[in-house]
């Protein structure tokens, strides 16, 4: 009985059981499965992992990319198992060092570009010269065009009769004027190359001929916006 005082019933239970495995039982395992852990006596998943069904007695675990870590605020698990990344906006206190972070203003999003980490913890905004495509909503931006862009201009359709043009939807379209700019440069060049064939037939020069015309009032009027 002093053994019993000393180390306890739990004790007592673990030599007997390892007494049974060396009958020749099947050998005593105390060690836990894989990826948990032990927390107020009931196993659970390790961080970043979790139950892959729910059978009571099935312990398998998986690794889930973007699970918090419970550990560490606004600490999520990384698409790599077993590493981890700060959320959007936050930094690692110790740089490249897991542990605590901290938020950091001017952070991009990931898979959002041209939106950044706000001063205001918690809260993104579009990069300077930005602005979100649905008003003062989280999401996809597109750049701020000149005020005086937003504005239709006539072009020639392709029935030949004269339509209005909405520049400015263009313009956000493209994704701002420099992009507008440089793409209409790049059509007026590849249909001037088209011109000097020889071997198209009339219509389809009329056709290009007002092509040309028509990305030529487009290409001055987005050049006059940038200036």
């Amino acid at each position: 009985m002093d053994v019993v005082r000393r180390v306890g019933w739990a004790t007592i239970i673990v030599i007997v059981l390892k007494l049974v495995t060396a009958c020749g039982s099947e050998p005593y395992r105390d060690e836990l499965p894989p990826h948990t852990a032990l927390r107020d006596g009931t196993i659970v998943p390790s961080p970043g992992y979790a139950y892959v069904n729910n059978l009571k007695d099935d312990f398998t675990v998986v690794w889930v990319p973007g699970k918090a870590n419970p550990d560490v605020p606004n600490v999520v698990a990384s698409p790599d198992e077993g590493y981890w990344r700060s959320r959007p906006g936050y930094t690692w206190d110790v740089p490249n060092t897991y542990g605590p972070v901290h938020w950091q203003p001017g952070l991009a999003y990931p898979g959002f570009p041209h939106v950044v980490s706000s001063t205001k913890e918690g809260e993104f905004v579009p990069e300077a010269g930005y602005t979100w495509d649905t008003p003062n909503t989280f999401g996809n931006v597109h750049r701020i065009t000149n005020p005086a862009c937003n504005k239709s201009i006539v072009i020639m359709g392709d029935d030949g009769k004269y339509i209005d043009f909405d520049l400015g939807q263009l313009i956000k379209d493209m994704g701002g004027l420099f992009e507008t700019y440089n793409a209409v440069k790049s059509d007026i060049t590849n249909v001037k190359t088209q011109l000097e064939k020889t071997y198209i037939d009339d219509a389809s020069r009329h056709n290009l001929r007002a092509e040309l015309s028509n990305l030529q009032s487009i290409y001055k009027e987005v050049g006059a916006c940038l200036r």
